[in-house]
């Protein structure tokens, strides 16, 4: 059986479909944009345009780690154990 955590900016029912298999979905749906995964950073580097470092007004790139780090130890804590 395949296990997996599938992290997304979007709940759609072709995402759910396609990841059927126990796997948690985890969404963001607060104006969070693609580059919120990565580091905090303090530069201006940009790709196609959009800032690697600084988010949208309202998202706090502490925030939403700390949600996805908790989903991320309980898949770890999970898949660890079932192996």
């Amino acid at each position: 059986m395949k296990k997996g955590l599938v992290l997304s900016q979007t709940s759609s029912s072709q995402t759910t479909s396609f990841f059927k298999f126990n796997v948690e979905l985890v969404t963001l749906n607060n104006g969070e944009g693609h580059f919120v995964y990565i580091n905090s950073c303090d530069n201006n580097y940009k790709a196609l345009g959009v800032s690697l470092c600084e988010d949208r007004q309202g998202v706090n790139r502490k925030q939403v780690h700390q949600k996805l780090l908790g989903h991320i130890l309980k898949f770890l804590t999970k898949t660890s154990a079932t192996s």
